[in-house]
């Protein structure tokens, strides 16, 4: 499950109870991207809690990420622990998506 916190009037999405994003999950995950990102110039993307991202995670990242980028709106991404670093790393998607270290360094960028 994804939930919604604004902050500064930015929403920052993250999951609840879940350290995965997956198959599993996947569409709720975009639901609440692309309905945030509808509504906002910007969205955070909390991945304090996520230890794991699959193939279809990416995807909707990716997805979103371009829409985002066709609206000339942002998408950051949060908290990325060591484990999910590699694999963006591996993906070399750490060279495309806006990666800060915490919360604050992403707001600070939005203001």
């Amino acid at each position: 499950m994804f939930e919604t916190e604004i902050i500064d009037g930015i929403p920052i999405i993250k999951g609840v109870n879940t350290q995965k994003i997956n198959a599993l999950n996947s569409e709720d995950f975009k639901v609440v991207l692309k309905n945030n990102l509808a509504n906002n110039k910007a969205i955070i993307i909390n991945f304090l809690e996520i230890r794991y991202i699959d193939s279809t995670g990416f995807s909707v990242l990716l997805s979103v990420f371009d829409q985002a980028k066709k609206s000339d709106k942002r998408m950051l991404l949060v908290n990325i622990s060591p484990e999910v670093t590699g694999l963006f790393k591996i993906t070399k998607l750490n060279k495309v998506f806006d990666l800060y270290p915490t919360l604050n360094d992403a707001i600070k960028t939005l203001q």
